[in-house]
């Protein structure tokens, strides 16, 4: 469903015999809004445009005019942004696999994909602000005519883009899903974050992934309370995970490298070649898997 109002004024007023001055205001504002692919939350989006000029414009003589305009345009996009849940579990935080927020996204094979709960679809807001100030100057002589003028103008872009504000799990197959075994990329970096939060007593968390034709890199990194050091020399079954995740991460032909010290935080990084990484198009040309850099902050 999509709604939209219009609107749009215009005033002209003469000062005197030689000022004249005009203004105009135009407003658009529309919002749309429809349910998840698998109807769990209603999802929307908000666009608005505001215009306004001022013109003030002066005879300077018989064959003179100067004509002085200020203008000023804010657009505004925000787009996907979750409304309210249409069943009860998609606000329901328990089921999140990051603290304080809802179910994370679900990708399967053959299955219809699940963006996540409440909060959970990539939302991204767009803001424009432009100020614009004109001065012109026409002057006619005989069968010549001169114009001189001068622009000046200020734009302020902000955009703030949230990619997977409560995570997303991978499936390979069917059966993985049903086995419950994500893609062993996810798993490693799965494993990384729930230490961070559950163990390390972490207060923010950042998953950092690169990529490039050579390797591909995902790296988390913790201001907790850090990891023993003999523990991370020798690392027990139990104890964090390590000694699974540098499993997976030699089973997909990667490395794992782990940097901790006391006080200071965790910072867990897994590498693996292009080849492995990325499967080739067609054309030639390298698809990506990943393509964000995330913060999260309990």
């Amino acid at each position: 469903m999509t709604n939209e109002d219009f609107a749009t004024a215009r005033l002209d007023h003469r000062l005197s015999g030689r000022d004249r001055l005009a203004g105009s205001y135009r407003f658009d504002d529309a919002r749309f809004h429809a349910p998840d692919s698998l109807n769990t939350q209603l999802v929307g989006s908000t666009t608005r445009n505001q215009t306004a000029v001022v013109e003030e414009s002066r005879v300077l003589g018989t064959a003179a005019l100067n004509s002085l305009r200020f203008g000023i345009n804010r657009s505004v996009a925000d787009n996907n942004q979750s409304e309210n849940a249409l069943l009860p579990a998609a606000a329901d935080v328990s089921f999140g696999a990051t603290p304080g927020r809802t179910s994370a996204g679900l990708i399967v094979p053959g299955l219809t994909s699940f963006v996540g709960g409440l909060g959970g679809s990539g939302t991204y807001l767009f803001h424009t602000t432009s100020l614009q100030l004109y001065d012109d100057l026409s002057q006619v002589r005989g069968r010549h005519s001169l114009k001189l003028g001068s622009a000046l103008e200020r734009l302020r872009d902000n955009i703030q883009a949230f990619g997977l504000p409560n995570g997303q799990f991978q499936f390979g197959s069917l059966s993985g899903f049903l086995r419950n075994q994500p893609t062993k990329i996810y798993r490693i970096a799965g494993e990384a974050l729930r230490n961070a939060f559950r163990h390390a007593e972490a207060t923010q968390v950042v998953v950092e992934i690169r990529y490039d034709r050579r390797q591909f890199r995902v790296r988390v990194r913790d201001n907790g309370k850090g990891i023993d050091a003999e523990l991370l020399q020798n690392s027990k079954p139990g104890h964090w995970g390590l000694v699974g995740m540098r499993e997976r991460a030699r089973l997909i032909g990667g490395g794992l490298e782990v940097w901790s010290d006391g006080g200071i935080g965790t910072e867990v990084e897994l590498i693996l070649p292009s080849s492995l990484a990325y499967s080739a198009r067609s054309s030639g040309r390298w698809f990506r898997l990943f393509s964000a850099t995330t913060e999260l902050d309990s």
